[in-house]
Parts: structure tokens; C-alpha cells; sequence
């Protein structure tokens, strides 16, 4: 076929003198039928008489084998003026993915996917950032650890700088079946358990424990396998990467500052909102009025352990932006995707070790907002007691927010992820659920300002149960 592809990056200059890199794969067909790509066109391409089109690589069934036979065969690809693309597979990656046709799957926002019928999945970054992600790193170290809650890792295409800086460009994984997202199937469950209590008169309602039953599965599952990952992230290891080390005092005082940072970034945004949905004002009033005592409630997590207590805190390798989002029911079991870390944090702190806590508190957070987008749907569909509702969906998170952290320190004890005592974890673990809520009001606030309500619930509920009130 006389067709060829170009890895090209694309610098995008912007009025605000900022620079973004992107990754645009293009496939150059000479005798491109126009009905079956023009979707995609970028540019007519002429060679002699034969007249074609370049277009987006992802739309060509070949580009996907191609992508895998690079990387299988180990090649590196010289780019004129700046290094090289340098390609490479895990030696258990199957021989035939060469040779299958890929089609492009739906539904990513930053990065674009194609399967390799249903043996591989290639990921490939679009907009790439100096320094990259960890999501080839960690899929690497994991799956050589015989961590089998992820798609193994197969293969990856990195972007390799004159000065040595490293961008990876793909990366090729086992292809796993799957029954859609935790995310999804969360909210369906709150949803039905908490229609059925507001159907109910208050006083003859089930138990919310009763009401959930059904979660229980999915809640331990989930407190198990993140288990499961940690261990695999503290095992023992010559690469420096990811050799397990202890926290410091000088962690603790940088986890405080940055948790400072994160509460004066959530003030400022919401200073700075203009719409403010009418079921969120009442509550960024309350919160603004607690900015002080916000500050105190992070600071608290600092103090001192008692004379003579020893503490045992790991810090490891995190997946870095875990939530229910990032996990995917495959029968019956979870597996957990995406090793990226938070988009809008610079690279080097999605390398950063931290206390495995900051996983724990990501999902249980994200259990959090499952819960609160239930009554939500339920909010906008039905007239129920918005005062019962929301008391409700706090109940109901918080139940399976606790099956989730006692599964949890269950698959912990005693490994060389576990923290010890229990009273840092406690500590701890609320200094970066308060860090988590923080952080989310700033998100929101910037990209989804219509669900600003949900971090600012979180962050008072969180002061009413672990702040200097309580």
C-alpha cells in the first residue's frame, strides 16, 4: 500500500506566551479513499499524478500494528535535531499484535486508544508535558512485581531529548474486557439504595448498613486490590524510583505546606467565582467563614506523637489519581488503569513518593462524590427533602467509605506498606482527605464550577468530624 506515517510533535504557541507540545501521529496515503478518512483529513497530499490525504493515524486499521511491531523489534527512531524515539516490549508481549488490525475506541478526552482486536490496548499521549507521566514506569515496576490488578504492561514508544529528557509517546498494555467503570456502577448503586430509603417514611426506613448491602462486595474488593498495590509498590526494589523509603519530619512539614497551598488555592477560587449554583451558596458562605479554622485543622495533623510512641510511616510509589473512575470491573474482579497522576500537577510531583495514604484518601473521596451524585439525580427528578437527601448521601458514603479503609488496613497489616500506629494513620489520613476536598474546590471551580457543591460539602463535613470543633 503506499502509505507511510509521520510521528510528528506540534508546538501550539498561545496568546498568554504559554507553549503546548502535542503528539500528532499522521498517516500519508496516496491512495486514500476519501469517504473513509475525510473525517479525519489534516492536508492533501500529490506524488506525481497520484493525489491523497494526510490524516490522523488513529483512523488507519494499520497504525496500531504498526506502533506494536516497533516496539516489539526494539527500534529506535532517529528524530532530526532532537534525539530519538526509542521503542521497547516486556518480553512476555505476544508476537501476533504486529500483525492485527486496530480500531480506535471512544470516550478518552486527552489521550486517544486503539485495541489490537482483543489481545492489546495502545495508549497514545496527545499532549505531552517535559518530563512526561509515570503511567510507562509504573505499569512496568508493577507488572514485573506480579501485580495482576492492572492491564500488564506489553510495550511503550518514548520520546528520548538531545539532552536526555524522556516523553513517553504510547504505551501498549494487555487488553482487558470489561463491565465499565467503578465510578459508574457506584453512583447506580447509591442511587437505587437511596431511592428506596426516601420512598420509605423516616421512621420505618431500613438501616442505611441494610440499604447498602449489596456495596459490601465492591467496597472490600476495591480496599483489597488498593492493598494489593501498595504492596506491590513497597516491595523490595534496587531501583531508587521506587525503593520504599520512611517518611521525615521534613515530609511531614512539605505535606503541611502543600496542604496550606491547596486551602489557599480552594479560598481564592472561590472568591473568585461569579455563577455560583444557588444549592452551593449557602455552603461557600459557611466555608468562607472558616478559612481560619481550616488552617488550624491542617496544622493539627502535625503535632507531636506521644513520648517514646515509635512511628512507621512508608513512603512509596502512588498511583497519584486514584479514583473510582480508575478502576474497572472486569467480571469479577477490578482492575486499575491509568498511572498518569493529577493532570494539573508538574511532572515532578507525579514521580513524588508519598504515604499510600493519598490513594486511600482519593478514593475514598471519589466514594464520597459517588454518594452526593446520587441524591443529586434523584434531587433533580423527584421532590424529596433536600435536608433528609443530602444526610443521607453523607450516611451513605461514609458507611462504604469504612468497608472500603477496613478491607484496606486488613490487606496492609504487618507489609511494608502498613503504617504503625494506627493513630498516625488516623492523623494522617485525615490531613489528606482534608487536602483531597481542597483541592477538588479549586478543580471544580476552574473546569466543572456547576459541581463546586460537592468539595464544599466534603471540607465542612470533614471540619465537623476532624476539625478543632470536634
Amino acid at each position: 500500500r503506499h502509505r507511510s506515517f509521520l510521528l510528528a510533535q506540534l508546538d501550539v504557541s498561545l496568546r498568554a506566551q504559554e507553549t503546548q507540545t502535542y503528539f500528532t501521529p499522521l498517516a500519508i496515503n496516496e491512495e486514500a479513499e476519501e469517504d473513509n478518512v475525510l473525517a479525519w483529513a489534516a492536508a492533501r497530499v500529490r506524488r506525481g499524478s497520484r493525489m491523497g490525504l494526510a490524516y490522523d493515524a488513529d483512523a488507519d486499521p494499520d497504525f496500531g500494528a504498526t506502533l506494536a511491531r516497533l516496539m516489539l523489534e526494539g527500534r529506535e527512531l532517529i528524530c532530526p535535531g532532537d534525539g530519538s524515539i526509542r521503542c521497547f516490549a516486556d518480553e512476555a508481549a505476544p508476537q501476533r499484535l504486529a500483525e492485527l488490525e486496530s480500531r480506535r475506541l471512544g470516550g478518552e478526552q486527552s489521550n486517544s486508544s486503539l485495541a489490537l482486536g482483543e489481545d492489546a490496548i495502545i495508549k497514545i499521549y496527545r499532549r505531552l508535558q517535559r518530563g512526561g507521566n509515570p503511567e510507562v514506569d509504573c505499569a512496568r515496576f508493577l507488572t514485573a512485581a506480579g501485580f495482576e490488578a492492572i492491564p500488564a504492561f506489553y510495550g511503550a514508544m518514548v520520546h528520548v531529548g538531545a539532552d536526555g529528557a524522556q516523553t513517553p509517546l504510547a504505551i501498549m498494555q494487555r487488553f482487558v474486557r470489561n463491565q465499565g467503570d467503578a465510578w459508574s456502577r457506584s453512583v447506580d448503586m447509591f442511587r437505587r439504595a437511596f431511592e428506596s430509603l426516601l420512598a420509605a417514611p423516616e421512621e420505618r426506613a431500613p438501616d442505611i448498613g441494610e440499604a447498602l448491602a449489596d456495596f459490601a462486595p465492591l467496597a472490600e474488593s476495591l480496599g483489597a486490590r488498593t492493598a494489593d498495590m501498595h504492596r506491590a509498590f513497597a516491595s523490595p526494589t534496587a531501583d531508587p524510583a521506587f525503593a520504599r523509603e520512611e517518611l521525615s519530619g521534613e515530609d511531614v512539614g512539605r505535606m503541611i505546606e502543600e496542604a496550606q497551598e491547596d486551602a489557599r488555592m480552594a479560598f481564592a477560587a472561590l472568591a473568585r467565582l461569579r455563577e455560583i449554583p444557588d444549592d452551593a451558596a449557602e455552603m461557600i458562605a459557611r466555608l468562607l467563614k472558616r478559612r481560619e479554622e481550616t488552617q488550624a485543622a491542617i496544622a493539627a495533623c502535625a503535632a507531636a506523637p506521644a513520648r517514646g510512641q515509635k512511628i512507621r510511616v512508608p513512603k512509596i510509589r502512588v498511583h497519584g489519581d486514584y479514583h473510582l473512575g480508575q478502576v474497572l470491573i472486569a467480571q469479577s474482579d477490578l482492575r486499575i488503569v491509568d498511572f498518569e497522576g493529577e493532570p494539573t500537577r508538574p511532572p515532578q510531583a507525579r514521580f513524588a513518593k508519598d504515604t499510600p495514604l493519598r490513594d486511600v484518601a482519593g478514593m475514598m473521596r471519589s466514594i464520597a462524590y459517588a454518594a452526593e451524585s446520587a441524591i443529586l439525580g434523584i434531587e433533580r427528578r423527584l421532590l424529596t427533602d433536600p435536608q433528609r437527601a443530602h444526610a443521607l448521601g453523607e450516611a451513605g458514603g461514609d458507611f462504604v467509605a469504612r468497608l472500603f479503609l477496613t478491607a484496606y488496613e486488613a490487606g496492609v497489616a504487618a507489609s511494608p506498606a502498613d503504617i504503625a500506629p494506627r493513630e498516625a494513620q488516623e492523623r494522617l489520613l485525615g490531613l489528606k482527605l482534608l487536602a483531597k476536598a481542597l483541592y477538588e474546590i479549586h478543580y471544580e471551580a476552574e473546569f466543572r464550577p456547576q459541581w463546586i457543591g460537592l468539595p464544599v460539602r466534603g471540607v465542612l463535613q470533614i471540619l465537623d468530624k476532624t476539625g478543632p470543633r470536634a
